[in-house]
């Protein structure tokens, strides 16, 4: 594991490890000594006495934490002179509420805090905070859930005993007070991160747990120094503190004796007994309020006078926490509080040499008096906290030492100098070698803009796959030189062109397909549709290409010309009307003039995005009398057909109406009109044969061959000879229908008898 990265850990919780929170809390009280002693804190003067605090029972609790409770400590904090009643009857080996007493570890004013077992989860340790049924520290609690924040199990009131029962996990360790008594005997210049793992391993634990796993934390503390183990551990706390801000909650009394590291090198938050919401100008008072000198941020110390006087109470936030965390690592690293506001990071570099200038930048920022010149919340002081251990530029502070900016660049690029050494050693042969990859990259770029031309010449062919492949080719013609290519203006220009090229290739391809799927739909009208399930699945194709007709008319038009886009909207039209009829034919008979309805609406679309047509009229008039409709549901459009389709397409629609001399008419005009168009030739064909004109059907039905050779060009020209009583060729022609489409042969039964020369629509 890289070691600047082992600061990061998992969020983890063990029911067989354990932290006691030090129940402690001030009451300001309105007399001369408070605010004597608070006002000369205020300024720096001196250091806060006893006379500040006042405890519950006119003492102070002690801080034991729940890992090993320390007599000395005790005695040290002072002791009650007596238990509260509710309390002073529990003794080991007691039961409560299904815990067993093992030791106590600590007693105040208010309660005790005892380490026992819990009998019904198989006897585990945890730390059980006995009190009144007052206060909200387990509210506080059940908000929070952190790696670094010691959670709250369970809750119990006794209301027939007045006590309420708090139940934590024991998670092993002692305090950071504890930590640093101990270790005051090392001096500060030979102190490393493995010295915390040596005191925090001499205290004793009350109860056999299993031995401290060398986790990540452990294995971090080993190696690193201490002011990098120092660094870390208010990382973990500042984020803790910002999981808490961010949920309302201010601390108020972050100090060594309320952080513990657990038995294995995991720091822990500890004593929300005071968290509330933060303070605003004009807000409630509180009821409880407290914390530590000198720990005590100055808004927090002016906040306690005001409410001793009676005064407006000023803002105490977040701040507040960041201020007091800053205080315990400035003790931690030093061993000894800041003087002053002024030259913080200055003395104390001078106390402890080891101490980076960033790392005593951040500290001196966090500890201004002034809360807005402070980070502005605990999660970016944890960010710089965390930039300093992974040595990169800080983000809250200025990085005013060139000796510690080069110190982390190095850190993180450990063989920059070796790799700088060879660059100059190979400069030389770069050089050279230059001159020859940029004729090399000439060539490629040479090669790419033939394949650019080719595929270009390709496309105004009609070979859309061609093209396809041609601009493929010359991207990955492009895509294998070096970066030198992609520094040429040439080479960027033909990479823009080919790239441009192969979209219009694409579109002009999907155009192509959907000309494809609508000469599809036009061979399945002129065969007369079977309602087959290849038929249903059309029938689902076209609606769904009706539904995006707004987009394929956008991605189309793009770059077409006009006459592409004729055939665009020739084809999407055509789309519509076939769908429409082909939905009727599908269609139940019960179902039909719903059928011939929604044919209707579809037409009325049509009409409405590509504007009046006759032949969106005579379609929309066909429906509309199928269905009873004496007058068309649209009026009629008065410009007459202009293009080879509209004309084609009408005559289509008077075939259908039997009005075979108009459909004769419009066909001669589609056909001088278009020569070449497959359709127009096609019923043209169609209509001779339904005038008895088989001279003519024959010669309509050869060019329809000739344009596309499909079964039902054959068929219809078979029966074209036959009219004219070429027997073979009729026979030939029937035998070339059958080979490609067996079923079109068939005539379908409902075809009238006065049509039955042309198979088609009824």
């Amino acid at each position: 594991m890289d070691p600047r990265a082992r600061y990061v850990f998992p969020r983890r919780w063990s029911s067989d490890r354990l932290a006691s929170p030090e129940e402690l809390r001030f009451r300001a009280r309105p007399d001369s000594a408070l605010r004597e002693a608070v006002a000369g804190w205020a300024v720096g003067d001196a250091e806060p006495t006893g006379a500040v605090v006042d405890l519950d029972a006119e003492t102070r609790a002690p801080t034991g934490d729940a890992a090993a409770p320390d007599a000395e400590d005790s005695g040290r904090r002072g002791a009650p002179d007596s238990e509260p009643p509710s309390t002073a009857h529990l003794r080991p080996m007691d039961e409560l509420a299904g815990f067993r007493i093992v030791a106590k570890l600590g007693q105040g004013a208010e309660g005790a805090v005892y380490l026992a077992t819990q009998t019904d989860l198989a006897d585990r340790p945890v730390v059980l905070k006995v009190g009144p049924l007052l206060g909200g520290e387990h509210r506080s609690l059940a908000r929070l859930q952190h790696a670094h924040i010691v959670p709250i199990l369970s809750m119990q009131d006794l209301p027939e005993k007045g006590l309420r029962l708090l139940c934590l996990p024991y998670l092993g360790g002692a305090t950071l007070e504890r930590l640093l008594d101990e270790l005051a005997g090392v001096p500060l210049r030979v102190r490393r991160g493995r010295h915390i793992l040596e005191a925090l391993d001499w205290h004793p634990c009350p109860v056999a747990i299993p031995p401290p796993a060398a986790g990540p934390a452990r294995q971090f503390l080993a190696v690193e120094s201490y002011e990098r183990s120092i660094a870390w551990i208010g990382l973990c706390l500042a984020e803790a503190l910002h999981h808490a801000h961010v949920r309302d909650l201010v601390h108020w009394d972050v100090k060594p004796a309320n952080i513990l590291l657990a038995s294995d090198g995991m720091p822990l938050l500890l004593d929300f007994h005071l968290a509330q919401p933060p303070l605003r100008p004009g807000g409630p008072v509180p009821q409880r309020t407290g914390g530590t000198p000198p720990y005590l941020a100055p808004e927090q110390f002016a906040a306690m006078v005001a409410i001793a006087e009676g005064r407006p109470v000023p803002a105490v936030g977040p701040g507040a926490d960041i201020y007091a965390l800053a205080m315990v690592l400035h003790v931690a690293l030093a061993d000894k509080l800041p003087s002053g506001d002024a030259r913080i990071a200055a003395r104390l570099r001078r106390a402890n040499p080891r101490v980076s200038p960033g790392l005593a930048a951040i500290l001196a920022r966090a500890l201004a008096r002034d809360p807005r010149r402070r980070y502005p919340s605990a999660a970016a002081f944890a960010e710089d906290l965390g930039r300093h251990l992974d040595d990169r530029p800080l983000a809250g502070v200025a990085n005013r030492s060139p000796v510690e900016l080069w110190t982390k660049w190095h850190q993180n690029h450990p063989v920059a100098l070796a790799r700088a050494g060879a660059a100059a050693t190979a400069l030389l042969g770069l050089a050279a070698a230059g001159l020859v990859a940029w004729f090399a990259a000439d060539r490629r770029i040479g090669d790419a803009v033939g394949e650019l031309e080719r595929g270009r010449l390709q496309l105004a062919a009609g070979d859309h796959r061609g093209a396809a492949q041609s601009f493929d080719h010359g991207l990955a013609i492009l895509a294998s030189g070096t970066p030198l290519d992609r520094l040429l203006p040439r080479a960027r220009e033909a990479w823009a062109g080919l790239v441009a090229a192969r979209a219009r290739g694409r579109r002009a391809e999907a155009a192509a397909e959907l000309h494809g799927l609508a000469d599809r739909v036009r061979f399945l009208y002129a065969a007369g549709p079977r309602p087959t399930d290849a038929a249903r699945r059309l029938e689902g194709r076209l609606a769904a290409i009706w539904r995006a007709r707004g987009r394929i008319r956008r991605q189309f038009a793009e770059d077409a010309d006009e006459e592409s886009r004729a055939r665009l909207r020739a084809d999407l039209l055509d789309l519509a009307i076939l769908w429409a009829d082909l939905r009727v034919e599908l269609a139940d008979e019960p179902l039909r003039p719903e059928a011939h309805r929604e044919a209707m609406r579809t037409l009325a679309e049509a009409e409405a995005e590509a504007g009046p047509s006759p032949v969106l009229s005579e379609e929309r008039r066909f429906h509309a009398e199928a269905i009873g409709l004496r007058e068309p549901p649209s009026r009629d459009c008065g410009t007459p057909p202009r293009t080879a389709w509209e004309h084609y397409a009408l005559a289509r629609a008077l075939l259908r109406r039997g009005d075979l001399e108009g459909a004769a008419a419009a066909l001669d005009l589609a056909v001088a009109l278009q020569p070449q168009s497959l359709w127009a030739q096609f019923y043209r064909g169609r209509c001779a044969l339904l005038r008895n004109r088989p001279a003519e059907a024959v010669d309509a039905f050869g060019a329809c061959v000739a344009l596309a050779p499909e079964a039902v060009c054959y068929f219809n020209r078979s029966l074209a000879y036959a009219g004219l009583g070429v027997a073979d060729r009729s026979r030939d022609d029937l035998a070339r229908a059958r080979a490609i489409d067996a079923g079109l042969t068939a005539l379908p039964p409902r075809v009238p008898a006065a049509r039955r020369a042309v198979p088609g629509r009824r």
